[in-house]
């Protein structure tokens, strides 16, 4: 029962130029520089076979889902939706994005690894040779200062939050799902991101409980939820992020009952993303705990419990 609630995995792992990783065990170890996506959802579909048994009706239909990626650190987990999106001044963003600035005959043979520093030498056309300006770009690492994310969450994942949010401005009944697509793709790469990281999901009302809907092409309803699964790319790094919202912006009780739920789960789980964890222990928790949410929603029957429920 609640497999058919609650069908995928808590997330996966994301890699250089790699957005999923479905032939990578999920019982390898975590350890500090990987970086996951924690997406924990429920999905009520109106055909779902114990339909008659979900005492609470008005969640027929609905489906929320809400993904963040995760950076592994010996410190603990840093969540990017978490994370400062200012990046201008801040050695944030890693020094492998300076590299690809170089021409092609000068980049090093594995240009995506991340230098320890990076020396610019720029001519002063303005006076006589050998005239030149210099700047050294280093990690930064001043724990006085913050915290030394890596090179692994960059501007990828600050320009995919921040299209998100263009889209959910831009969100009114009777637009289609394409549209939406087509803001967020465009709202990336006009500030930075190189492409998309996969065909996004927009989904709306129950739609987005098929999980890899990449249709996009209905109308979007009043009353409904709509779901964006999409990512951007950035000289090589990935990111993989999901949110949910109301079309018409303002939640139903049930719908903001249900976003909350998820939201608590997956809160929840992020916090167990540490060094020596694997990603099925994970997704074990976020099962127990979208089971006890569930069951307050009255979503999931009362009466069942361990195997019977999670079959």
């Amino acid at each position: 029962v609640l497999n058919g609630l609650y069908p995928h995995d808590i997330g996966h792992y994301l890699g250089m130029d790699v957005h999923d990783t479905p032939l990578l065990s999920h019982n390898v170890v975590l350890q500090p520089g990987m970086v996951i996506t924690v997406e924990p959802g429920a999905y009520v579909r109106r055909d779902f076979p114990i339909k008659n048994h979900i005492k609470a009706k008005e969640f027929l239909g609905a489906a929320v889902r809400i993904e963040d990626d995760v950076l592994i650190t010996s410190d603990g987990p840093q969540s990017s939706s978490s994370l400062s999106i200012t990046f201008c001044g801040r050695q944030k963003i890693g020094l492998t994005p300076l590299i690809c600035l170089l021409p092609s005959n000068e980049r090093p043979a594995n240009p995506n690894k991340e230098p320890d520093a990076v020396l610019i030498i720029e001519s002063n056309s303005s006076s006589p040779l050998p005239d030149h300006n210099t700047v050294l770009y280093v990690t930064d690492r001043d724990p006085f200062k913050e915290k030394w994310e890596g090179p692994v969450l960059g501007p990828d994942d600050a320009v995919g939050y921040l299209g998100v949010d263009e889209v959910m401005s831009l969100t009114v009944p009777g637009m289609y799902e394409y549209q939406l697509e087509s803001h967020f793709e465009h709202y990336c790469q006009m500030n930075g991101g190189q492409r998309l990281a996969f065909v996004p999901v927009v989904a709306g009302g129950e739609r987005a409980c098929h999980i890899h809907y990449t249709t996009n092409e209905l109308k979007l309803n009043e009353g409904e939820l709509v779901l964006l699964d999409g990512g951007v790319e950035y000289c090589g790094y990935v990111s993989d992020i999901t949110r949910t919202w109301p079309v018409n912006g303002r939640f139903t009780a049930a719908q903001r009952d249900l976003y909350e739920a998820v939201l608590r789960v997956k809160e929840a789980c992020i916090k167990c993303c540490q060094v020596g964890v694997t990603l099925n222990y994970i997704h074990s928790v976020s099962k127990e705990l979208l089971q006890e949410e569930l069951k307050k929603l009255e979503i999931l029957p009362t009466d069942l419990d361990g195997p019977d429920l999670i079959q």
